[in-house]
């Protein structure tokens, strides 16, 4: 099974709030899915999967800032998982990747999740951004 999905949109999030990542463009879809909502990666089969992502982060205006990055499973936080990453005001964009290996069931969804203490903090929009790969 494999899904490759992506987002050339730039995305916000109000200060101190979450929101999940979506996504507008669909690559590759064998046995994982976007689900309604479109933040929603679903599994078709029950197995082990690498969820890579690749965000580029930016800050638009003003100080530095950090963004908070994590993995949702089924609604629900995966403990461990999140991640902070700061942009530097004098190096306004960042771009983050790492990857999540786990056993989902089938019908299980997975939503990257992300917040920001600081409102200019930006998924930007470019070819860089929002690529998962779930393998």
């Amino acid at each position: 099974s494999v899904g490759v999905f992506q987002d050339g949109t730039t995305q916000t999030v109000s200060q101190n709030t979450s929101a999940s990542l979506t996504f507008n463009t669909t690559d590759i879809a064998d046995g994982v899915t976007l689900g309604t909502p479109t933040s929603r990666i679903v599994v078709s089969k029950t197995g082990t999967y690498n969820f890579q992502f690749s965000i580029q982060i930016a800050i638009a205006t003003g100080a530095n800032g950090t963004a908070y990055i994590w993995l949702r499973k089924n609604g629900v936080d995966v403990p461990d998982t999140d991640t902070k990453v700061t942009v530097q005001s004098n190096n306004p964009y960042v771009v983050s990747a790492w990857n999540f290996v786990g056993t989902y069931n089938a019908n299980d969804y997975l939503q990257l999740m992300w917040s920001t203490d600081n409102v200019n903090i930006i998924l930007n929009s470019s070819n860089l951004l929002k690529n998962i790969n779930f393998y």
